[in-house]
């Protein structure tokens, strides 16, 4: 397997000519080439646990949310420190709601839509058990959610382009499936449009992949590039 980081757009034409078939064995993650495979986030937010599906975790989410909602706009905290992390803790709660709810079958597109409307996300929020106290907290202080929403709309912005690409997308991958296949690869690139998104998107899907790469353990007959 391999995950390659291609910034010149060269690399699918070499391996296709090698015969890898795209969108088959090759997933091209960048969302701005009409080739593209969709990110499976959702299904890398479970784990396989014989033939069924079980849920990974909070730890993952957060990773995910805090690499994708990650912030540095002191605007966001309101002057307090509780909500220094808001807008990766309201993510985090929407996309575990999602998961009790709709299992692995959301896409980042529904993620996306449910963040840009506060009624939305909180009532997402609300209507899981493990994350309904979140929303309590934040009602609580209009003002300072207030400003959080503003930064959270800043991020969603550049992220609704790719998950509104990534929609239209022929084929999908996860890199929970990437990890445990053979003669899989996933090629990461950059654009213009959306840059910081889409390098947020990369970091994501590295970081998750090292993870499992590494719980997989070494192997004489295992090789990931």
């Amino acid at each position: 397997r391999g995950l390659f980081f291609d910034p010149k757009r060269k690399l699918v034409a070499k391996l296709s000519a090698a015969g890898f078939r795209v969108g088959k064995n090759l997933h091209i993650a960048l969302p701005f080439d009409n080739r593209t495979s969709r990110w499976d986030i959702a299904r890398d937010c479970f784990q396989k646990s014989g033939d069924k599906l079980v849920f990974a975790g909070t730890a993952v989410i957060r990773e995910f949310a805090s690499i994708l909602f990650a912030t540095d706009d002191r605007r966001a905290t309101g002057g307090n420190v509780f909500f220094k992390h808001a807008p990766v803790t309201l993510a985090e709660a929407v996309m575990t709601s999602l998961c009790y709810q709709r299992g692995a079958t959301w896409t980042l597109l529904d993620l996306v839509k449910t963040m840009s409307d506060e009624g939305a996300m909180f009532s997402c929020i609300e209507a899981c058990p493990h994350t309904a106290h979140i929303a309590a907290n934040y009602r609580r202080a209009q003002e300072t959610a207030a400003n959080v929403l503003v930064t959270i709309q800043n991020t969603i912005a550049e992220l609704r382009q790719i998950a509104e690409n990534w929609e239209r997308a022929a084929h999908s991958f996860s890199i929970s499936e990437w990890a445990y296949a053979s003669g899989s690869i996933i090629v990461l690139g950059t654009f213009p449009v959306a840059k910081s998104a889409v390098d947020a998107i990369n970091r994501a899907i590295v970081h998750r992949a090292a993870q499992l790469l590494a719980a997989r353990g070494d192997s004489e007959e295992r090789r990931s590039f």
